[in-house]
């Protein structure tokens, strides 16, 4: 360096949050994340999917299934519903309720995904965002199968991840539940577990772990057998699709 040049500091690091620090920052941003979701969840009166839902979602749960298997999208959702609306009634709270706290639980998991991947700091951030986001918001108000999609995604890719890291029974036996989840929470489940295995596990694979990553994929896998009588028709053409929807509206007299 030469003479009289004034010397290049560099930027000093951000120490990382301290286990307490993480600790209230996190529950602040849940508890934002809960009222953000909780506090207008009964604004606005159901939709037209929404109503399918109810109509499958108030049966008994055989023919829950059975309506359901005949529809275009898995039962998940509609068993969680279900169960919701014998607690709280059928009501726009009954029926929102489940979306609702699975997308407050979903806050919790981007945060363990983040911290995984990058440390306190990017699993505090990637809450953040997640809490704050208006898209998250709105389909966390549905009584619909989204933000079953987006928790079961999350929880899939955080658990596949640590089975990556460290082999062992109990994440992967974790890792398998969470792809049920996934493929039983809505039809592109299946694309969503592709895309995440081929990030996570494939690189696992070329490590040389790819004993441990097959079997994994193939005991996920098991979820999508279905009998060979059951048919999957669209949702206008079954007792609780669109057919079953015009006897809820009024014919028009003109």
């Amino acid at each position: 360096m030469s003479a009289g040049a004034s010397p290049v500091l560099a930027p000093a690091a951000i120490p990382a949050p301290d286990t307490r620090t993480t600790t209230f920052i996190l529950a602040a941003i849940v508890l934002l994340a809960a009222w953000l979701r909780l506090s207008t969840l009964t604004t606005q009166s159901l939709w037209w999917d929404e109503v399918v839902s109810w109509q499958q979602s108030r049966l008994d749960l055989a023919d829950l299934l059975a309506a359901t298997a005949r529809d275009n999208y898995p039962p998940l959702q509609n068993i969680l519903i279900h169960f919701s609306m014998l607690a709280f009634g059928e009501t726009e709270f009954g029926l929102r309720l489940p979306s609702a706290l699975i997308g407050i639980a979903n806050v919790l998991g981007i945060y363990w995904l983040g911290a995984m991947l990058g440390g306190r700091r990017v699993g505090l951030i990637a809450a953040g965002l997640l809490a704050l986001s208006s898209y998250h918001i709105w389909y966390a108000q549905e009584a619909r199968m989204y933000a079953l999609l987006a928790l079961a995604a999350t929880l899939f890719a955080a658990c596949t991840l640590r089975f990556a890291t460290t082999p062992g029974w109990r994440w992967g036996a974790l890792s398998i539940l969470a792809a049920t989840a996934l493929l039983y929470s809505h039809p592109y489940g299946a694309l969503t577990w592709a895309a995440i295995c081929a990030g996570i596990a494939l690189p696992a694979v070329l490590r040389g772990q790819w004993r441990f990553m097959l079997g994994l994929a193939a005991l996920q896998l098991l979820p999508l057998r279905r009998s060979q009588n059951r048919r999957f028709r669209p949702a206008h053409s079954t007792p609780c699709g669109r057919s079953a929807m015009r006897s809820l509206l009024p014919t028009p007299s003109w």
